[in-house]
């Protein structure tokens, strides 16, 4: 369960919460590709931040949660697709864990992806039959009629978790224009650079123009424990273009 929450402000980077989710089921990895390759993906003035020169980092995740508070599906499943970017330090907010350029995010749920469309500025694409398999902490098979779409694996047998409250930000290309947003993320889970098999990515409409053939080795993985619950919160957006 989620441990008790730190008092918190009402607002993040100045803008206000939109939605609360509680998450059930949570695995991000994210993995090396070519920094040209996904460089051309990005409106100026981003760049793709680079662990090692030449090198990108892309990011996919998983959730599921409940969204029948939006009228949306009890078992909601959500993946992103992102490519992993420098913070924007000029907000007022924490450091954030994580800055991403969203380049798509999938759903079972309809609902749920105009909601996102409309409150978070969000790419959709409906998935038609997604389901997942998770059998174990940062396990986890993901497909749709269409066929798979990933397996992750965690190679470490002793992951270690701990509680933290982390923020985020993220920028999405939406047909509205360019806008910003900021997320928090509250909850007990392992983060971890692994060394094994972690798993792979299949080819699927939901990657768009990226190859999966082009993505390198895993460089982080983040999952939280079985079973085990987060607290996700997104906020309003700024309009940055």
């Amino acid at each position: 369960m989620i441990p008790a929450a730190p008092e918190t402000a009402d607002t993040l980077a100045g803008l206000a919460p939109t939605e609360d989710y509680i998450i059930d089921e949570h695995l991000n990895n994210m993995y090396e590709i070519d920094a040209a390759r996904v460089a051309r993906l990005l409106p100026s003035p981003l760049s793709p931040k680079e662990p090692r020169p030449g090198t990108a980092i892309i990011n996919i995740g998983y959730m599921k949660f409940d969204a029948t508070h939006i009228g949306g599906l009890a078992d909601t499943i959500e993946l992103t697709f992102s490519i992993i970017i420098h913070p924007d330090l000029a907000l007022d907010m924490p450091m954030p864990r994580i800055s991403v350029f969203d380049l798509q995010i999938a759903s079972n749920c309809p609902v749920f992806l105009a909601h996102e469309d409309e409150y978070q500025k969000l790419n959709g694409m409906h998935l038609p039959g997604l389901a997942r398999e998770l059998q174990a902490p940062g396990h986890l098979r993901v497909w749709d009629d269409a066929g798979p779409i990933l397996e992750f694996r965690n190679p470490n047998l002793s992951p270690i978790y701990k509680y933290e409250y982390a923020t985020g930000q993220y920028v999405s290309d939406h047909p509205s224009g360019l806008h910003q947003g900021v997320f928090s993320w509250e909850g007990i889970g392992c983060e971890q650079q692994p060394v094994g098999d972690c798993g792979r990515l299949y080819s699927h409409r939901f990657y768009q123009d990226i190859d999966v053939g082009w993505v390198g080795d895993c460089y982080l993985q983040m999952f939280l424990a079985t079973p085990g619950q987060a607290l996700f919160r997104s906020f309003n957006t700024r309009r940055l273009r």
